[in-house]
């Protein structure tokens, strides 16, 4: 049977909240829900979602790693962002250097470079970078403005992790 929302009882409506609330704030089951089924876009959204999701996301290495490993490989950009690492520790880091079509090149991190930024300091030195970054964006309204160019930041980066995973699974 299918139930429409306006001729569901009001009683029903709060049971399914109530019953969806307690599954969305069980942190076992937003690890088990996260761990390798988001990458990068959708770890950072993943973290706006509510304070169990942002816990998930700030404690436990698996979510984290199966962000990085969503597609195989992370651009340079995107493991900058991850990691909350500078461009030039990313250059120190093993890495595979790949022809863009239209002349350049462009880097891919692969799981021994997510060892080796998690090694120096795991999740401790991970959260502290993050902290670092976050202070440095500063308040008012540049903040705003970079909570803007944020989403945006998602919404590109979110179409680029499903084409690259579209290419991969196409191999």
């Amino acid at each position: 049977m299918v139930c429409s929302r306006a001729i569901m009882d009001p009683r029903e409506r709060r049971c399914t909240h109530d019953a969806v609330s307690a599954v969305v704030a069980d942190a076992d089951i937003v690890t088990l829900i996260l761990a390798g089924n988001i990458g990068p876009s959708g770890f950072a959204a993943a973290s706006l979602v509510c304070r169990t999701w942002l816990s998930v996301c700030r404690t436990d290495e698996r979510v984290l790693r199966g962000a990085a490993a969503y597609q195989g490989a992370l651009t340079k950009f995107a493991f900058v962002q991850l990691f909350a690492v500078s461009p030039r520790v990313a250059d120190a880091l093993p890495r595979t250097s790949h022809a863009r079509w239209r002349g350049g090149r462009y880097f891919l991190y692969h799981t021994a470079a997510v060892d080796a930024v998690l090694g120096a300091g795991g999740m401790t030195g991970w959260r502290r970078r993050l902290q670092s970054r976050a202070e440095e964006n500063g308040t008012g309204a540049r903040k705003r403005a970079t909570v803007r160019s944020q989403r945006s930041c998602l919404r590109h980066c979110s179409q680029q992790e499903e084409r690259l995973r579209a290419r991969a699974c196409c191999v």
